[in-house]
This record gives C-alpha cells, sequence and structure tokens, in this order.
C-alpha cells in the first residue's frame, strides 16, 4: 500500500466501506460470499468505489496468499466486469471555451487561497492529472528552458513507459509558477498548509465544491 500514489485515498475507502462491515472478522475467515454481498452493494451505489475496493483486496489477499499466510485467494476469480457488471467508461466531455471562461471567473472570485487559485488555474492550463501538480517539486520547473518535467514517479503513464512527460511552459503559465514558488518555502511546489509536505489528495478534492458554490450563484 506504502508504494501507492493513492495509498491515502485507498485506506480512506476500506476505513469508509469495508471495515465497518467484515473488518472484525480474521481475513482468513472472510468468504467469498461475503465479499460479494458487500461488493454487489457498493457496484449499485457507488461502481467506482466498489471497483476500487475489488482491485485493491485481490492484490492484498494475492500478496498474503504468495506469503503463505493465506491458503487461498478468495478474490482471484472475481472481475468487476464480469461479476459486478461495472463497466469503467473513458470520459469524452470536454469545457466548451463558454465553460472555461466561467471556470475561470468563479476561480478568481472565489474565497479560496491564493495558490490554490494558481493550482486550479495550471491543472485547467496544461490540462494534466492534479496528482502530477499537487506532488511536483520546483525543480521540475525549469523557467530557462521554459518546460515543466513530470518525472516517471509522478506521472501514471510514466509507470509503463519509463518516461518523463515533459509540457511547455507558455508566459501565462510561468507568471502564476513563479508566483506560487513564493507560498511555498520549502522544495515542493505546493504545500499544505502551514506544512512543508506535498498538497494531499483531500486538500485538491474540496476544492471543486468551492467553484460549483461559485458558479450556482
Amino acid at each position: 500500500l506504502k508504494k501507492k500514489t493513492s495509498a491515502q485515498q485507498i485506506k480512506n475507502t476500506f476505513e469508509q466501506h469495508v471495515i465497518p462491515e467484515i473488518g472484525d472478522l480474521p481475513v482468513e475467515r472472510i468468504t467469498l460470499q461475503q465479499w460479494l454481498a458487500l461488493l454487489e452493494e457498493l457496484a449499485d451505489d457507488v461502481p467506482s468505489i466498489a471497483d476500487r475496493v475489488l482491485t485493491n483486496a485481490k492484490q492484498v489477499l494475492k500478496w498474503a496468499k504468495k506469503r503463505q499466510l493465506l491458503e487461498v485467494n478468495v478474490l482471484s476469480d472475481i472481475y468487476a466486469k464480469e461479476d459486478l457488471g461495472i463497466e469503467r467508461n473513458r470520459g469524452t466531455r470536454f469545457l466548451s471555451d463558454e465553460e472555461i471562461k466561467m471556470v475561470l471567473m468563479a476561480i478568481e472570485e472565489s474565497n479560496i487561497l491564493p495558490k490554490n487559485k494558481i493550482f486550479l488555474k495550471l491543472c485547467l492550463m496544461f490540462g494534466c492529472r492534479n496528482g502530477e501538480l499537487r506532488k511536483a517539486k520546483k525543480t521540475d520547473f525549469d523557467l530557462n528552458r521554459k518546460v515543466w518535467i513530470v518525472p516517471v514517479v509522478n506521472n501514471k503513464t510514466g509507470k509503463k513507459t519509463g518516461r518523463e512527460i515533459i509540457r511547455p511552459i507558455l508566459p501565462e503559465m510561468e507568471a502564476l509558477i513563479v508566483e506560487a514558488f513564493d507560498y511555498s518555502s520549502c522544495e515542493y511546489f505546493l504545500t499544505n498548509d502551514s506544512e512543508e509536505t506535498p498538497m494531499s489528495h483531500g486538500s485538491s478534492n474540496s476544492l471543486p465544491g468551492y467553484l460549483m458554490e461559485r458558479l450556482r450563484r
């Protein structure tokens, strides 16, 4: 779990959806039927959560079986699509010019911290995964060459290709990047409030809610 970039998110998911249901049972005594009862209910309500629970529970049980801590991985032959009816849809939706204008206006008029406004604007401008920006270090931004280098460890495709992602920095982006540098006193580009740690997933997750509230006005 520690090696996963979304470790805290996975931990929170299990604490919320799995432990209250079967957390009092030794793992070797949790039957396939008990797992399926939990997963099928989740699949009906929140398919993405059911998919996450199944994927990570299978990995944990596989890890334990390989180390002879378990005799069998009861979830080894269970699949999200085939057994739970979960379809992983690739999004095709994109923002129109007018919607982008509205989002930028909502960012400007919101009461969120300036550094968080920069985060949202740069995510929009770069079209990047928010985790790439949250985990970035100041040294990832080469303002002389005008490029942002996303290291392999911080980009999803890099884990498969072994390659960095290189994104161009336009003048409007550079101004925001330089401003963000002033808000961080450590090596990380964006940090949690009053801390020298990279912006957490939870911190970034709360921001869209503020924008939606502003857009509804």
